[in-house]
This record gives C-alpha cells, structure tokens and sequence, in this order.
C-alpha cells in the first residue's frame, strides 16, 4: 500500500470519539486500514450493495458496529447513525459513493484534544441523479491492542468541520521519507516495479531523491514497468471491477509521466472503458430502480441510454418487457376508459362525456356494436358534445358529422348489434339518402 498524495481543504464542526498519541501510530498500518475502507465502501455500492463488502466493513475496518457516523443520505442530514444502520441507509437509498483516492494521515486539533486520521472528499449521488455532491469527511483512526480502526466518521454535509490540520507540510514531508526507504527496501528485494511506483511517487509530492534509487532506475525501461501495471489493471476490469480498475489506471496515468506516446493512449483507452462501463452500469441499475417502481416510461429511457453505450442482450431483454408493461397498462386503461365511456353515454347529461372517451378508441378493435351505436347517437345530438372534442376529431360541420354518424351505425350492423332503438335509428339514417354520404 502507498502513501496518498496530501489534500489541502477547509473544515468546521467535527464530533471526535476520542483521541491518540501520534507516535504510537504506525502510519503504514493506518494507511492500508484507510484503503481497505476506502476500496470496500466504494465497492459496496458499485456491486448493488455486496454483502461480502457489508460483512468486511462492520467485521474487520470499524472499532465496533455501533461506530458512530454520521449521515449522509438524503431525508436523514443530521442524524447520527451506527455503521451497520448507515450501510443499510445507503442500500435503502439507492445511494453511490465515490471516495477520492488523495489523503495524508495527519495530525489534527479539535479544540484541546489531538486526533489522528485523514480529511478527504467523496461524492454523493442517487443512481438516477446526473451531477453528485461533494462533500468533505473526516475519519478518525484509534488504536485497538495491537491494531487500528476506524474509530469515527463525520462528514460537512450538514455543518462545517471545525478542525485544523495545518501540520500536512511535516506529514507530507515523512511520508516522502518514508516512501523512499521503502522504495530501496523493494530494490533489495527485487520488486523493480512497486520500488519504482513508489519513488515516482515520493518525487512528485516534493524534492525527496536518493542515490541508490537514482542509479538504479537510471537505465530501467520505464514503459515495461508501465505496462507490467497496466496488465493487473486489465486484469481487475476483465473482471468487472470498472470503480476499482478506474482508479487503478488514474494512480499509474498520474504516476507514469514519462512514456511512449503509444502507451499514454492505451492508458487513456482503459479508463475511458471504465468511464464506459461505469456510465452503462448506473444507467441499467437505474432502469432497474424505475422498473421496479412500475415507472415504465423512465425505465425503457435509461435502458435506451445504456445501449447507445453498448450493445447487451440482457438490456434489449429489459427495454422490451418496459414495452410490454406499457402496453398492458395502456391495455387496462383502455379497457377501464371504454367502461367509462359506455356507462356514461347511457346517463343523461353526460353523454358528451361518453362520447369522448369511446371515440379515442373508433380505430381500435376494442368496440363493441352497442358503443358505435351510441356514439352514434351522440352526434344526434352533436351540440351536447364539447366543441374541442368535436374539433379534434373534425366533426364541427354538420355533414361530417352525418358521416361519420352512419359509419358507426354500419360498423354497429356489421358487427351483429340488435335493438329496437337501433332498428329504427337505422331504418332512420339511410331512409331515402344517398349511402355514400350525406344530403
């Protein structure tokens, strides 16, 4: 594990848990108890909520379940939930979190006490929201025996961190130390490429140097090592691991500033892949969240995004039932406003109510003879159907109303509709005219 690249930020109101004694702390120690968290947080939400990743969290990462941390979710600022409770907020919440991978382990003052752990950002977002919040959060480390934990988190979402961590030009200075002696304990074990990493990464967060590191890599193919880090990436987003993947490639794009223009594109490739994939992803858990809401409409819009991304037989699958839901309840809608609409056309003073509603459906096969037969004898009546149906429909002039009136009474025969009323309005309508329109 490496050591961040520090993140300057300003903070106000932080809750502390408690506090230790910095060199009790082993910052190495510290800062994989941070990763571990960060990668499995991240992970949690990106895999709909793993319960592998739920289980590592409240077991191995936090002092306790009942760690205290305070929310973020949307619906609940303010509150101060456990860990256990928080993690299953999010999952309730649909909620995706995306920590940023740059942070120091400091030493940081809160009135008279002393914490030790890192500021960074994260962003938050609903899998449906297009822009995320970003937010600063504060993670305090406590010493368990022998070990270390996460002892409290809280975030400013809802109240500024009142916290001073202004001794980072110290810190960051250490950690350049530190990860040059690193990097030459590597070189004598003959991890070339990890020894590299590291000593890049001293580097580029100051002017730390050393001679033996210098000397070593004076005639060492930076582009192998590049690539020899570029297959473990490709090996994590083969395995659709596309959050982690992603920043995998960020840490080496940033890392490796020296090499073939041949290779700066094949890095740019995977992350835009990631990009890619990470968009697709959202974009169907998305889908899904509306599907299972019933919102049909919004869910065959987000599957149509996700395939202009990619092709996927699954999501085809998925846009095609949205179709068929649709069509049912266009189906039962249809079905319940023909109903209306009959039982209307038969209540005196609403007649032009049933009209309008039947007549939505005269080109479908959902009509029986009894309902052509009373719209038609609606238009009898025309002036008792409101002008902007009859205008919608073109049936302002007398004569298209004629016509129309004796298409429905035929299609009322045609389709074997029988009663006293309709045999004498039929006898009525094509008495002495023309049956090809109306006089």
């Amino acid at each position: 594990m490496y050591i961040k690249t520090l993140l300057l930020l300003p903070y106000l109101l932080l809750l502390p848990v408690g506090s230790v004694s910095f060199n009790e702390l082993n910052e190495r120690q510290a800062m994989m108890l941070i990763d571990l968290y960060i990668d499995n947080m991240n992970q949690y939400c990106a895999e709909n909520y793993n319960s592998d990743n739920y289980a590592s969290l409240i077991g191995d990462i936090f002092d306790s379940p009942q760690t205290d941390v305070s929310s973020d979710i949307i619906g609940s600022q303010g509150t101060r939930l456990i860990i256990q409770r928080y993690l299953d907020k999010l999952k309730d919440s649909a909620m995706q979190i995306q920590y940023d991978q740059n942070y120091a382990i400091s030493t940081c003052k809160y009135g008279s006490k002393t914490l030790w752990g890192c500021l960074l950002t994260k962003k938050l977002k609903y899998r449906w929201q297009s822009k995320p919040i970003v937010i600063t959060e504060f993670i305090e480390i406590v010493e368990n025996g022998t070990a270390y934990s996460i002892g409290s988190i809280h975030s400013n979402i809802v109240n500024p961190l009142e916290i001073d961590c202004k001794d980072d030009k110290k810190t960051i200075e250490n950690n350049q130390s530190k990860l040059v002696a690193l990097a030459e304990s590597e070189v004598k074990n003959n991890q070339v490429e990890l020894a590299a990493l590291h000593y890049e990464q001293a580097k580029a967060s100051g002017s730390a140097t050393s001679p033996i590191l210098d000397k070593k890599f004076k005639n060492v193919n930076t582009d192998s090592l590049f690539l020899e880090g570029i297959k473990k990436g490709m090996l994590i987003e083969q395995q659709g691991r596309y959050e982690e993947a992603l920043n995998y490639f960020d840490n080496i794009h940033k890392t490796y500033t020296h090499i073939s223009p041949t290779n700066a594109n094949l890095i740019q490739a995977h992350i835009k892949k990631c990009k890619e994939e990470i968009r697709f992803e959202g974009l169907v858990s998305e889908g899904d969240f509306h599907f299972k809401n019933g919102i049909y409409d919004r869910s065959a819009k987000s599957y149509e995004t996700a395939l202009s991304i990619k092709q996927s037989n699954e999501v085809v699958a998925k846009r095609k039932q949205c179709d068929i839901k649709m069509e049912e309840i266009y189906i039962k809608n249809m079905k319940s406003e023909i109903e209306r609409g009959e039982k209307l056309s038969l209540t005196p003073g609403k007649v032009g109510q049933g009209f309008a509603l039947l007549i939505k459906y005269r080109y479908s096969d959902r009509l029986t003879g009894k309902q052509y037969f009373l719209m038609a004898q609606t238009l009898n009546s025309a002036w008792a159907i409101d002008k902007d149906i009859l205008r919608a429909h073109r049936l302002t002039k007398k004569k298209d109303q004629c016509r129309v009136k004796r298409e429905f009474m035929l299609k009322a025969q045609n389709m074997g509709h029988h009663s006293e009323h309709f045999d004498i309005m039929l006898n009525e309508t094509f008495k002495n005219k023309d049956r090809r329109g109306c006089n």
